[in-house]
C-alpha cells in the first residue's frame, strides 16, 4: 500500500482538531495529485494484480525509447520484435531462425562480378603446371629412334648399301665370259635381215650363257630389292 507520512498522528484514540485533520487531509489531496511515487510506496506494495492488464501496440508510432510509462515501453519491445521477425504479427512464427540463416549463410561464398559457380575444380597443381609450359617449338630433325618401323617401313644401314652395291656388281660374273667376249657389237646384233649372222657361236653356247645367267637371278617381288636380310 501507498505509504503516506501525515503530519498529525490522529490513531489510538488521540485527540485532534479541525486544524490537524485538515493538515492532513491536504498532505492526501497532494500525494494523490502528484501520483504513486517510489517514496510514497511500501516495499512490494505494486503487484501485477494492483497494476492490473495492459495492452501493448505493436504498431505504436512513437520511437523506441529508453525511458516511457510501461504500456508504452512493452509496445516500443514488441514493434521491435516484429521487425526482427519480419512477420505481420510480433507472435507469429518467424520463417526461420537466426541459427538456420547463419548455418545457411556459411554454405554461401561471396560474388564476383564476372564470376560464376562452376563444376571444373581448377587445382593449384594444374595452375602451376601450366604456368610451367612455353609456345611449342618443332625441331629441324628428329632421331631415328622415334621412327617406328614396319614391313614396308625400314631403315637401310650403311652396311647394308655397301652389300647391295657389292650383290649388283658381281652379279654378273660368268664362266664363259671368253665366250662372250668374241661378240662384236656388230657381230651380237641381233636382228632380222636377209643374211645370217656370221659367227663361230653356236646355239649350244647361247643357251648355256642364258642358262649360266638365270642361275644367278631371282624372281623379282614388287616392293623388294636385293638385300642382306629378307625383310
Amino acid at each position: 500500500m501507498a505509504k503516506i507520512n501525515f503530519p498529525y498522528n490522529l490513531q489510538n484514540g488521540k485527540k485532534s482538531n479541525a486544524e490537524h485533520v485538515m493538515a492532513n487531509l491536504n498532505v492526501l489531496k497532494d500525494r494523490l495529485n502528484s501520483g504513486l511515487q517510489a517514496d510514497n510506496l511500501e516495499e512490494d506494495s505494486v503487484t501485477d494484480d494492483i497494476i492490473g492488464n495492459r495492452t501493448v501496440n505493436q504498431d505504436i508510432a512513437d520511437t523506441s525509447a529508453n525511458t516511457g510509462k510501461l504500456t508504452q515501453l512493452l509496445s516500443w519491445i514488441v514493434k521491435e520484435i516484429k521487425a526482427i521477425k519480419g512477420t505481420d504479427d510480433w507472435k507469429a512464427s518467424a520463417s526461420s531462425t537466426l541459427a538456420a540463416v547463419y548455418s545457411a549463410l556459411a554454405q554461401k561464398v561471396d560474388k564476383e562480378a564476372g564470376k560464376q559457380l562452376s563444376t571444373e575444380d581448377y587445382t593449384t597443381e594444374e595452375k602451376t603446371k601450366l604456368a610451367g609450359l612455353s609456345n611449342y617449338e618443332h625441331p629441324a630433325t628428329h632421331p631415328a629412334t622415334m621412327i617406328t618401323e614396319d614391313s614396308t617401313h625400314r631403315f637401310a644401314t650403311d652396311n647394308e648399301k655397301a652389300a647391295w652395291n657389292g650383290a649388283v656388281s658381281d652379279s654378273h660374273v660368268h664362266s664363259n665370259k671368253t665366250v662372250l667376249d668374241k661378240f662384236t657389237e656388230q657381230e651380237g646384233e641381233l636382228r632380222y635381215n636377209s643374211e645370217p649372222i656370221k659367227s663361230d657361236v653356236t646355239l649350244e653356247d647361247v643357251t648355256s650363257l642364258l642358262n649360266a645367267g638365270l642361275a644367278t637371278k631371282v624372281d623379282v617381288v614388287e616392293g623388294k630389292g636385293l638385300s642382306t636380310e629378307d625383310f
